[in-house]
């Protein structure tokens, strides 16, 4: 009995030693060893901090798709940019032809510009909320316009035009002054004609669906997911 209760210590002791190293390892193992070009090459790049901060792949597509348009659309003559990227974009879809292509925006140079931005976000913050109320001003002159003119743009997406700028912003630690920008932004519709699906009309839709479509139905009626999120 004695001599089993000893073979059952010295199994113990050895499973926690072998275990201790084997955690020793496996810490070693993990460990992770940063550069300063690997820091160098995070902290330069606005895009990538930008793009870092989004886990919804919908929500990063369509915050640099608005965030291209105001950086390589709206201010194209504003920011420099690079000039020569922007060129060669220009001959390059003049020579594959298509008036869509063609009349699409420059973003060759995006990741110039939105470094360009932020830095002037740091340097001159006066400057940039200059350009950020002339931006909202324009905006709401386009609210102003009647609903059938092609140039009218909804009041309630006036605020999404900002969050990839704020995201940009944020993402790459510029403390910027957003109240006066947020004060201009029109007073918001309300749509008296939308409401929800009732679940007597619910139940009637998934009359005529299959597995799949009940699935997505349910889901999206419980959630509230956006559009694009499944």
């Amino acid at each position: 009995m004695q001599k089993s209760r000893r073979n059952y210590l010295l199994d113990t002791t050895t499973r926690i030693i072998f275990d201790i190293h084997i955690g020793h390892y496996a810490y070693r193992y993990m460990r992770i060893r940063l550069s300063r070009g690997d820091i160098m090459k995070t902290t330069g790049d606005a895009l990538t901090l930008f793009r870092s901060g989004i886990k919804s792949d919908v929500t990063r597509q369509t915050y640099e798709r608005r965030l291209v348009d105001f950086l390589c659309g709206t201010l194209e003559d504003y920011l420099d940019g690079a000039p020569k990227l922007r060129e060669k974009q220009r001959k390059e879809r003049l020579a594959e032809g298509g008036s869509r292509r063609i009349g699409a925006v420059l973003d060759a140079d995006f990741a110039q510009r939105a470094n360009e931005i932020v830095q002037k976000a740091r340097e001159s913050p006066d400057e940039v909320t200059g350009i950020l109320l002339a931006y909202s001003t324009r905006l709401r002159e386009r609210c102003e316009r009647p609903a059938e003119d092609p140039d009218h743009f909804s009041p309630n997406s006036v605020p999404n035009m900002f969050k990839p700028i704020k995201k940009l912003f944020k993402m790459n630690g510029v403390h910027f002054q957003w109240e006066r920008i947020d004060s201009t932004y029109p007073e918001p519709e309300t749509n008296q004609d939308t409401r929800g699906y009732t679940r007597e009309e619910i139940a009637t839709i998934l009359k005529f669906a299959n597995p799949l479509e009940s699935a997505v139905v349910l889901l999206a009626s419980s959630s509230g997911i956006r559009r694009g999120g499944v």
